[in-house]
């Protein structure tokens, strides 16, 4: 075991070596790549390759190809700071350029990316010979640059002697490629050109290289510019698909011959492109045949363009171009590189991952240590542009870089990867107490602070524990726990030793456990029964180590502490369960109960109330009482017992009404008793209701209205809504206007009330009749005219006309009876040679009216006296005469009496014939049938009436004398309706009544 610990710790403290010494790190690079013409000319760079590190050196790569000679270099040398410096360069120069830096001792090297390099250089020219061209005026015209080498970075004009360039306008351009282009060919431009002819320049940098000259030759001599319009068409264009790099700068240019000179516009996806928005530019001194993307954004510049040529304003065919442009992303980072710095603890796992964008998709490689990993191995995997680290050890430590590369550009993290591991501690890590439970699984921990993980051995007072023996009682757990299956208080309380050992080390750590005991009782509380105010004591003891506390609860609230609880006296309100906890702080609780109930005499919690319902209703009295034990409840009426329980419902009836008693009694003292008061109330009732009558103005009429009901109700009169009277009677002294319906209504509170109505008719004399004229008077015969006035209250029976008397002119006697009452003339004799004066009266059955204003007349004629025998006057008829109809009336009067005498005599005797009589009312003692016979009669008796104002007395009387039966009810019934007597002697509340009569 020793030489396994030696070995590891020799093993890691070659590898400290390493892992202490931080590894050479490239600070500073350049991170846009040189390929812009003005970025690098032939004079040279200057790519600096900042690095930090001990005993570091630099290398530098040419398009892969390590530079080895720097000293005899005309092109190169390096500075002591790592910076590559380049001069005399050509294209040949251009590429890519990678710094390598390389710790000398620890052989440890990281690499930058690879930095693209285009050198700004001219091509030189193949063919220098001078050209004539052939041409027509008015035509357009292009000539392509004479052939040159490739050069990059290089720009095209056309010059004159003296280096004047042949200047650009709106009808010349000189294309990306050189091709010098004239939208149409004037006189003007041969002049130009043919002066000492023009060359093509090419220039890169300070450098240039100029072609042959070129001359323009007409083919007709004597030819003149025609003036005639040319067609649009392309001189130059964009092809359909072009591509751009994100980052960097775009051209696109365009050219078109036609005369009228075509105007260029540029557009994005149908929108005109603006000079100088979002990385657009159109040079002016290239007339809009150029647009310039200075800083290429996939996001912003990725879509379709169009290039428009028009000549002619306004002109809605003009010729289009569409370029569909397609941005390529050079790799780079989606969010931030790797870090710079990682620690795995040894054994541990981490992962490193390069999220990237790119445009074809970039290829990612991994290395370590400027090492090519080729392929996974079981600690370290390879997987795409993620590189896992699996139970890491110390041979893991280094440099671990993830390049990224598509055919655009490179980029390249560098991540310093260190394994952690040390020897165990048991510094600011618990090893303790431990607090072990009596009888159960005990455990101690052993966990100190060390990687790699140790390997663990415990020791009781000295002597090493094996868990491999037979019946042991312990178990050495993998994360180094000693597991005691079954504490035992006096085993186990004794000194525990733990060593941890790893490659780094060893460390030990001591402690003695405390065992504890949990808690169990040895007094219990028992269940009491006591008197309020009475003395009460519970007892609770338990054992336990540490020794229990005890606490006394009731209904989740603390009570007491300690082994007794103790009320010197005892109130109701502390009846309930007393739970005994006791605890040691083993998170273990044991408990005990004991019920207390506190016994106390009966008193009200609720009484009942009193009230007043109406008969029918259902009433329910609630009493409710407390005391322990619980009440009895009892209820009582007139010393009677009438119910039991907290609730007391009946109907109420009007014998029910009075005071009622609730009574509780639980054994403990005397019995507690509540008073109510019940009111039973009854709806009026109507036992006499009014009359309809008719009498004549100036009478006195009475109206008569009964009512029964608790409260006594009260009566109130109305007529057309108005209140007229109060009181069981309401009596009138009649006029016109009091005619009308009269309604009574008893009222007590208790319902809507009752009601009833009776009619008032008013009679009064008639109105004398008005415009009397004499129609006709000769030979002492007058015939008199009038007009009846109406008669509202009874119809007229007849009239009376009256002549003045010849003694006093004052004086008016009878003259002649008119016995017709719808009569409006008459005629009769006068005296002769007298003009007297006549009048009328008319007469109903209540009297004379007024008599009408007089009309006097001359007649000629036979002689008459005054009072003689007129033809047309009639004496009264007997049957008119007052003393007669009194007569009559005694008549009659004396049969009734005779006729009631013979009921009685023959009920008593058993003879008659046997009726059933309907159900009666108590107090009334007649049938609804009754009482619509009566209502009938009296209606029968007003139309009477008023018919018999309109017939003769002899006609009144013969009618009060032969009524027909058939619209009147019985004599009997007549007798017996009012005062209900025959109910009374004979009936019942619900039987069927049986009686005699002849």
């Amino acid at each position: 075991m020793e030489r396994i610990y030696l070995a590891l710790t020799l093993s890691f403290v070659t590898a400290n070596a390493v892992a202490y010494r931080r590894p050479p790190e490239i600070t500073n690079f350049l991170q846009k790549d040189l390929v812009n013409p003005e970025d690098v000319e032939f004079k040279g760079f200057k790519l600096p390759c900042g690095a930090a590190g001990t005993n570091i050196s630099w290398a530098w790569k040419h398009n892969d190809t390590e530079i080895t000679s720097f000293r005899r270099s005309p092109h190169y040398s390096l500075n002591g700071d790592g910076t590559l410096t380049g001069k005399y360069l050509s294209s040949q120069h251009s590429g890519t350029y990678q710094c390598i830096v390389k710790d000398k001792d620890t052989k440890i090297e990281v690499f930058s990316r690879k930095l693209k390099v285009a050198i700004t250089a001219p091509g030189d020219f193949i063919d220098r010979e001078r050209k004539s061209v052939k041409v027509d005026l008015g035509k357009p015209f292009r000539f392509q640059c004479p052939k040159h080498a490739a050069g990059f970075g290089s720009s095209y004009a056309w010059v004159k002697p003296s280096n004047i360039h042949l200047s650009r306008n709106e009808r010349r351009g000189i294309s990306p490629d050189g091709t010098l282009l004239i939208a149409y060919l004037t006189q003007q431009d041969m002049d130009e050109i043919n002066y000492d002819g023009v060359r093509c320049r090419i220039r890169a940098g300070n450098t240039y290289e100029d072609s042959g000259k070129l001359f323009l030759v007409k083919n007709n001599p004597q030819q003149t510019d025609p003036g005639t319009p040319v067609a649009l068409s392309w001189a130059s264009k964009p092809a359909v698909d072009e591509l751009a790099i994100e980052g960097r700068r775009k051209i696109l240019y365009c050219f078109a011959n036609g005369r009228p000179t075509p105007e260029i516009t540029w557009k994005k996806n149908g929108k005109r492109i603006v000079h100088g928005q979002n990385s657009y530019e159109i040079p002016r001194h290239y007339f809009g045949h150029r647009l310039v993307i200075t800083n290429v954004n996939r996001e912003s510049h990725q879509d379709v363009y169009t290039c428009e040529a028009n000549n002619s304003r306004g002109n809605v065919y003009p010729i289009v171009r569409s370029i569909n442009l397609e941005v390529k992303v050079p790799a780079r980072w989606s969010n931030n590189p790797p870090a710079s710095e990682i620690s795995i603890i040894i054994n541990k796992n981490a992962t490193i991952e390069c999220k990237v964008v790119a445009d074809p998709e970039a290829t990612v490689l991994w290395y370590k240590n400027g090492a090519h990993l080729q392929s996974s191995s079981d600690r370290i995997i390879v997987d795409g542009s993620k590189l896992h680290f699996r139970h890491v050890n110390l041979t893991d430590e280094g440099v671990y870089q993830c390049a990224v590369e598509n055919q655009y550009g490179m980029i390249v993290s560098a991540t310093w990867v260190q394994v952690k591991a040390w020897k165990p501690s048991f510094n600011n890590r618990q090893f303790g107490p431990f607090h072990l439970l009596q009888g159960s699984e005990g455990r101690l921990h052993c966990n100190p602070n060390a990687e790699p993980r140790p390997k663990f051995q415990w020791f009781v007072d000295g002597v090493l524990i094996s868990d491999e023996a037979i019946n042991s009682r312990y178990r050495l757990l993998l994360d180094g726990t000693l597991l005691i299956k079954k504490v035992d208080k006096d085993k186990d309380a004794v000194n525990y030793t733990c060593d941890a050992v790893n490659l780094m080390g060893k460390a030990s750590a001591s402690t003695v456990p405390t065992v504890l005991v949990k808690p169990a009782f040895v007094t219990r509380p028992r269940n009491q029964t006591v008197l309020e105010k009475g003395t009460t004591t519970f007892y609770c003891n338990a054992n336990g180590r540490p020794l229990p506390n005890i606490t006394w609860v009731k209904d989740g609230m603390t009570v007491g502490l300690g082994h007794t609880l103790r009320f010197e006296t005892t109130w109701r309100g502390q009846s309930g369960r007393y739970w005994c906890h006791a605890q040691n702080g083993l998170n273990y609780v044991i408990n005990a109960s004991a019920f207390l109930n506190v016994q106390f005499p009966s008193y009200f919690k609720s009484r009942p109330a009193h009230q007043s319902v109406q008969e029918g209703d259902e009433t329910t009295f609630h009493c409710g009482a407390m005391g322990n034990p619980s009440p009895k409840i009892a209820w009582f009426k007139d010393g009677r017992s009438v119910g039991t329980g907290n609730t007391l419902s009946f109907l109420a009836f009007r014998n029910r009404s009075g005071e009622y008693w609730c009574s509780a009694d639980n054994g403990l003292g005397l019995a507690i008793n509540a008073s109510v008061r019940l009111d039973v109330q009854i709806k009026p009732h109507l036992i006499t209701t009014p009359k309809n009558q008719s009498i004549a103005e100036n009478k006195q009429v009475t109206f008569h209205c009964n009512a029964t009901g608790h409260p006594i109700p009260e009566i109130t009169w109305t007529k057309d809504g108005l209140t007229v009277g109060t009181g069981s009677k309401l009596t009138l002294t009649v006029s016109r206007g009091d005619a009308g319906r009269y309604s009574c209504t008893a009222y007590n509170g208790v319902s809507a009330g009752v009601k009833a109505s009776a009619y008032l008719r008013v009679l009064y004399v008639p109105s004398p009749p008005v415009n009397v004229t004499i129609t006709d008077c000769k030979d002492w015969r007058v015939k008199l005219h009038w007009v009846p006035s109406p008669s509202i209250a009874a119809p007229v029976t007849h009239y009376l006309i009256e002549q003045e008397s010849s003694q006093d002119p004052v004086v008016f006697g009878l003259l002649h009876n008119v016995s017709k009452p719808d009569a409006t003339e008459a005629t009769f004799n006068v005296s002769k040679d007298t003009s007297p004066r006549f009048r009328i009266r008319a007469v109903n059955n209540v009297g004379e009216s007024l008599p009408s204003s007089p009309v006097e007349t001359t007649c000629q004629g036979t002689e008459t006296d005054f009072g003689a025998r007129q033809p047309e006057v009639t004496q009264s008829p007997i049957y008119q005469k007052a003393w007669f109809l009194t007569m009559v009336a005694l008549v009659a009067y004396v049969v009734l009496i005779s006729a009631l005498a013979m009921l009685f005599i023959s009920y008593y005797k058993g003879k008659g014939k046997k009726y059933e009589v309907g159900k009666r009312e108590r107090k009334r003692g007649y049938s609804e049938q009754a009482k619509q016979s009566e209502e009938n009669v009296e209606e029968e008796e007003t139309n009477n009436l008023v018919g018999n104002a309109e017939k003769t007395p002899l006609e009144r009387r013969q009618n009060r004398n032969s009524r027909p039966v058939s619209n009147s009810i019985s004599l009997l019934e007549l007798q017996f309706r009012e005062d209900g007597s025959f109910t009374e002697e004979y009936g019942g509340d619900d039987e069927l009544l049986h009686g005699t009569f002849v």
